[in-house]
């Protein structure tokens, strides 16, 4: 269970407060803290933080003790960590029962202003047209020919396409990602009065998967000169040198015993549906937050895309913006942490005019009221607990949404598509916050 340490918690709709920690280590099921030292992250977890503060260790790993790294975590496995905030590495992940090893030390990354002096011409990493199969198809074969990445070493990115992280990640069964957007030239990105980012026609979202130490997949979500999106999925091979487009079917891979599934382009809008904007994770609150640029230091997202002029008007100070906390770690209160949680992994659906044919709403600015979520019997069915709702008040073993979180059974956990395994810390953040709930709204 994750427990918060520092004073000032704020309502669901505050921005988060950060917490003063040293030192966090986990054994077995147990948390020690040592409050007093001084770190540059704003708050620890079972396993760091792995998008924006320290990196996940490794499940079983052994702990980053620099400031920044990730901490030690349980014996099932844990996701890649990205750069720490302002200290040491990230761990790296693990799915099998000895884990990844643990975040390192490393060199303090500096805060500065903004991550990305300027904005830089695209020339390169243009949207094409949609695919037609026929043998002459002039659509990218491979990721070296999407002119997104650099012509000599296809693992670095094109100058002007700008790396983003987001606060509460998706789960992807402990997958680390590196993500990107190419907007062009010329063009603005509109935020809409939900805080959700409209992109405009000709934009490029990258985002790129790997699995203890594995290159997996770098998908892309192009939106077309129709504006509509489409996502398309570039498959590593073996050596991790060679990504080529798949077609339109599900592939898999098994890396270590995971079965890892490249998803369908049918698949890519199945979440990256019209209701969500089709464009999921850019948007003020999955933003707004800092993360370590590469070849500059660490700046908060919103204020370097506002420098840059990346926004149709500028949303402002960032401090007067939502900001989510993400899920692992002890920012904002246990209930922003449990429905940022829901919000990234669970609102795609779960929203008015979702794919879900069920009345719930789980949008993290949605009050709990108006979710039709608590004390709500479920009407996907009960699955033989008679007196479950969707959210129970204190009461674990009756809420449905707990339960199909922690299912691996298909048809009943939940999500339903794009993982395999239960996210144990994001299972933990929705157990704090039901267990602390005293009645409905």
């Amino acid at each position: 269970m994750l427990k918060r340490l520092s004073p000032g918690d704020g309502g669901l709709f505050s921005p988060p407060q950060p917490a003063k920690l040293a030192l966090c280590m986990r054994i077995p099921s147990y948390r020690l803290c040592f409050v007093g030292l001084t770190l540059a992250v704003t708050g620890c977890s079972a396993d760091g933080d792995p998008d924006n503060q320290g990196g996940n260790s490794g499940h079983g790993g052994m702990a980053g003790m620099a400031a920044g790294g990730g901490e030690a975590g349980s014996s099932a496995g844990g996701a890649a960590g990205n750069p720490g905030g302002s200290g040491g590495s990230g761990g790296s992940g693990g799915t099998t029962p000895t884990g990844g090893t643990g975040g390192t030390g490393g060199t303090s990354v500096p805060k500065v202003p903004f991550g990305v002096d300027k904005r830089v011409a695209n020339p390169t990493c243009i949207a094409p047209a949609r695919p037609t199969n026929a043998a002459n198809d002039p659509f990218p074969k491979t990721i070296a020919d999407t002119g997104c990445f650099d012509a000599v070493d296809v693992h670095k990115p094109r100058p002007a396409l700008i790396p983003f992280e987001v606060a509460a990640p998706l789960w992807s069964d402990a997958a680390g990602k590196r993500r990107w957007m190419a907007v062009p030239d010329g063009k603005t990105i509109t935020i809409e009065a939900d805080g959700d980012f409209t992109f405009p026609i000709g934009t490029v979202l990258i985002k790129e998967f790997e699995l203890d130490g594995v290159l997996l997949e770098t998908r892309f979500l192009i939106r077309h000169t129709d504006g509509d999106w489409a996502g398309y999925t570039y498959r590593w091979d073996d050596a991790g040198n060679v990504a080529t487009l798949l077609g339109d079917v599900v592939d898999y891979r098994f890396v270590n015993d995971l079965e890892w599934q490249f998803p369908s382009r049918k698949n890519c809008l199945a979440c990256h549906s019209t209701s969500a904007g089709r464009s999921l994770g850019p948007e003020i609150g999955q933003l707004n937050s800092e993360m370590a640029y590469p070849g500059t230091g660490r700046a908060n997202q919103l204020a370097t895309l506002d420098h840059i002029g990346m926004f149709k008007i500028s949303p402002g100070d960032p401090k007067t913006l939502a900001a989510y906390p993400s899920p692992t770690s002890l920012a904002g209160t246990v209930a922003q942490r449990a429905r940022a949680y829901l919000h990234s992994n669970c609102s795609h659906c779960h929203r008015p005019g979702g794919a879900m044919e069920t009345a719930i709403d789980l949008r993290y600015l949605t009050p709990l009221a108006e979710t039709k979520a608590c004390n709500i019997v479920p009407s996907k069915g009960q699955f033989g607990l008679p007196d479950s709702r969707i959210i129970v008040p204190g009461n674990l073993s009756d809420s449905i949404l707990r339960f199909r979180m922690s299912s691996t059974t298909q048809n009943v956990r939940m999500p339903a598509i794009g993982t395999a395994l239960v996210d144990k810390l994001g299972l933990e953040a929705i157990d704090a916050w039901i267990t602390d709930l005293k009645t409905c709204p």
